[in-house]
């Protein structure tokens, strides 16, 4: 499964972002994984081989909704109703200004927060080496 023209490698410096379904997909640095947030609403990592490692689990209930990356440290996904049915459940105080979301080679999505002085994983969806 890959991204095509409108790939790109991680969302960097984000805050208060969101993306329409369909509208988001990530490559690793390394072309081997690939994050999509698809049109029927569900965000999903794929392995080189085109197998899902990991899922929001939001298909069909988040079909025309959106992807979120919140000020305060909180991803989620919202459906057309703007209720939300998945998030990673993080937040965190306002001294971390930017958020940065990876795909890493290794195939675990990443989330990590960082202002001037630090930068570190708050969130991950834990399939790395699949």
């Amino acid at each position: 499964m890959a991204c095509g023209p409108y790939q790109i490698n991680n969302l960097k410096g984000l805050s208060n972002r969101t993306f329409n379904a369909g509208s988001l997909c990530m490559g690793a640095p390394n072309g081997t994984h690939h994050a999509i947030f698809q049109t029927d609403g569900n965000f999903v990592v794929y392995n080189s081989l085109g197998r899902a490692t990991w899922s929001s689990r939001t298909t069909s209930t988040a079909s025309g909704g959106t992807f979120a990356v919140q000020g305060d440290g909180n991803i989620v996904i919202y459906n057309s109703a703007h209720h939300a049915v998945w998030s990673t459940g993080t937040f965190f105080n306002s001294s971390y200004r930017y958020i940065e979301l990876d795909i890493q080679s290794d195939g675990n999505l990443v989330a990590y927060m960082s202002n001037p002085a630090v930068f570190r994983a708050f969130w991950a969806s834990g399939t790395n080496g699949q």
